[in-house]
């Protein structure tokens, strides 16, 4: 048998061409903004889901609420709401997996309903962004966009978050700090990543 034949005659696999993740690095909370709502939050574009890591001082609640302004059908889930009590914050530990399952059910829905959506978390355990993937309870199957709030050094992780209004103490602000150094996000992790953009405070 010529090879030629023997070639002709292996079915051959199609190979899986995987596009490559749009990485976007040190930018500010406006370029980043901008960036979503001219790119990501589109009609052209199949990102569906925003889920930022970091902590809200470090410019996360600043972006949020610009983005609020600029997007109309924008849904912003968070486990925090969950301990909001007549306007007031009152954490309470033994409720957190409770609030985190209010948190994803309550985004799960939105997207369902067609609206761009925003986990407002800190998300800085890779096991914390996958509960919002095809791997996670709710077998979420949205695109995504991260989005790293990335303070410069450990002491301005911390500075950024003294006197803040929910009473978070330094050391939480330390260990998400510590968490995001080896925080790494791929498509073998999260499935539907689209992009990773990096804002520096």
């Amino acid at each position: 048998m010529s090879l030629d034949k023997i070639m002709n005659s292996v079915v051959r696999t199609p190979r899986a061409e995987v596009a490559p993740v749009a990485l976007r690095n040190n930018i500010s909370v406006q370029e980043c903004v901008s960036d979503v709502v001219r790119h990501w939050f589109t009609e052209r574009s199949k990102v569906r889901l925003i889920i930022p890591v970091g902590m809200g001082e470090w410019g996360r609640d600043k972006f949020i609420r610009e983005l609020e302004m600029r997007v109309k059908n924008l849904a912003v889930c968070s486990a925090d709401a969950f301990f909001l009590q007549n306007g007031k914050y009152a954490f309470n530990r033994e409720l957190l997996t409770r609030a985190h399952a209010k948190c994803q059910t309550d985004a799960y829905e939105a997207l369902r309903a067609g609206k761009y959506v925003v986990i407002a978390n800190q998300n800085c355990q890779l096991k914390h962004i996958m509960e919002y993937t095809s791997y996670g309870r709710l077998k979420f199957n949205a695109s995504i966009l991260i989005v790293k709030f990335m303070p410069q050094c450990a002491a301005s992780a911390v500075a950024l978050g003294i006197n803040n209004d929910k009473n978070i103490p330094a050391s939480v602000y330390s260990t998400v700090y510590e968490n995001m150094q080896t925080l790494e996000i791929t498509r073998d992790s999260v499935s539907k990543l689209e992009g990773v953009m990096t804002v520096v405070v």
